[in-house]
C-alpha cells in the first residue's frame, strides 16, 4: 500500500509484548497498523475502528504510543504519533478525550463510499504525510475486511 513519502510498513496486527516489572508476567497487545516514517523519524500508529469515536479510544492510543516508544523507538527517533480512524465522531467528545494527551494523536473519519475526512495535519508534518483522502480510501478496504472477521466472530459466539 502506498502511504506517501517516507513511510515504511512495520507491521499489520503488530504484536507488543508487555512484561510486568513486578510479576514478570507478560501480556500481548496488537496494533492494527504500524508504520515508520524515515523523514519524520518516528513511528506512526494507526488504530482502525468500526464504530464511532469513543473516549476510551484515546486512552488505548496513548497506551500504544507509550508502548511503541518504550519497546521499538531507537536513539534519534522522535516520539510516536497516532491516528485513530473511525466512521464517525463527535467534535466535542473527541476534543475533550484528546485534551489531556501529550502525544500527537489525530482522529479522522472515514467512509467506505465517497471519502470525507476532518481536520488537516499539522503544517510541519504535512510534507511527509500521505494524502488523507487516498489513505482513507486504502484503509477502508482493511476496515471492510475487519468487519467480515468481526461478524464471523460474533456468529461463532
Amino acid at each position: 500500500m502506498e502511504m506517501g513519502r517516507g513511510f515504511a510498513l512495520v507491521g499489520r496486527q503488530f504484536p507488543l509484548k508487555i512484561v510486568d516489572q513486578e510479576t514478570g508476567e507478560d501480556q500481548e497487545f496488537f496494533i492494527d497498523l504500524l508504520f515508520y516514517n524515515y523523514i519524520l523519524r518516528r513511528f506512526v500508529v494507526i488504530d482502525l475502528k468500526i464504530e464511532d469515536f469513543k473516549p476510551e479510544f484515546a486512552g488505548k492510543m496513548g497506551f500504544y504510543l507509550t508502548a511503541v516508544d518504550e519497546l521499538e523507538r531507537q536513539p534519534g527517533d522522535e516520539s510516536s504519533i497516532g491516528l485513530v480512524l473511525c466512521p464517525g465522531r463527535s467534535k466535542t467528545v473527541t476534543e475533550w478525550a484528546l485534551r489531556s494527551i501529550d502525544a500527537p494523536v489525530a482522529v479522522a473519519r472515514y467512509t467506505t463510499g465517497d471519502v470525507v475526512l476532518t481536520e488537516t495535519p499539522p503544517a510541519e508534518m504535512k510534507p511527509a504525510l500521505p494524502d488523507l483522502p487516498a489513505l482513507a480510501s486504502e484503509l477502508s478496504n482493511i476496515v471492510e475486511a475487519a468487519n467480515v472477521v468481526y461478524d464471523d466472530e460474533l456468529s461463532e459466539s
